[in-house]
C-alpha cells in the first residue's frame, strides 16, 4: 500500500503544471508613478487577450455573469485554446468574492493563474491585500497579478489614496514579484 501511494505521489508530481517561484508584477496606470508608490518594479505590460466574454462590472463583483443561463464554464473556448486561466477581483465595499476565484482556480488545476486585474474600488482595505498575498503564497500556479490603478491621479482605483493598503502591498506583494 505504502508503494501504491509513493507512485501515486510521484506522478501526481511530474503531471502537475510548473510551480510559479514568484508571480509577474503589472499594473494597469503610469507604471513609473506606481513604482513610486509601491516599490514595485513592473515587469508585465498590458498586453493581453483575454477571454471575458458575457460579464458587466455590476455582477464581475459578485464573480457572477449578467445573463443567467451563461457561466464561465460556457463561456470558456475549451482548454486546448487557453494557456492561462485568469480572475478580475475586486475588493468592493469590503466583499472580495474569495470564494468564487477559489472554485475558478480549484477548477483548472492543469492550467497557470492569474489576476489580469485586481484592486480595490474607492476604498483602503490592507486586508484584501493581505488576503491576496496569503492566496498567491498557498497557490503556487498564480503567475501573474496585475494591480488595476486607474487612469487617473486621485481616481477610484489610486492606490496613492489608500495609505494603509499601499503600505501592505509595499511590504506584502512587491516582495512576491520576479
Amino acid at each position: 500500500m505504502r508503494r501504491v501511494i509513493l507512485v501515486a505521489a510521484a506522478l501526481a508530481a511530474i503531471a502537475a503544471p510548473a510551480a510559479s517561484a514568484a508571480p509577474f508584477l503589472g499594473v494597469l496606470g503610469a507604471k513609473s508613478r506606481f513604482q513610486a508608490l509601491t516599490g514595485q518594479r513592473s515587469t508585465v505590460g498590458h498586453v493581453i487577450i483575454g477571454w471575458n466574454q458575457g460579464y458587466d462590472l455590476e455582477s464581475a463583483g459578485r464573480g457572477q455573469p449578467k445573463r443567467g443561463r451563461e457561466h464561465p464554464p460556457g463561456l470558456l473556448p475549451g482548454n486546448r485554446f487557453v494557456d492561462v486561466v485568469g480572475n478580475d477581483i475586486y475588493d468592493i465595499g469590503f466583499r472580495p468574492q474569495w470564494a468564487a476565484n477559489e472554485r475558478l482556480y480549484r477548477a483548472h488545476l492543469s492550467k497557470p493563474y492569474a489576476f489580469p486585474e485586481w484592486g480595490l474600488w474607492g476604498i483602503d482595505d490592507p486586508a484584501f491585500i493581505r488576503a491576496m498575498a496569503k492566496f498567491v503564497k498557498g497557490h503556487r500556479r498564480v503567475e501573474l497579478l496585475s494591480w488595476f490603478n486607474g487612469q487617473s491621479s486621485g481616481g477610484t482605483f489610486d492606490i496613492a489614496t489608500k495609505p494603509r493598503s499601499r503600505a501592505a502591498y509595499r511590504s506584502l506583494i512587491t516582495p512576491l514579484g520576479r
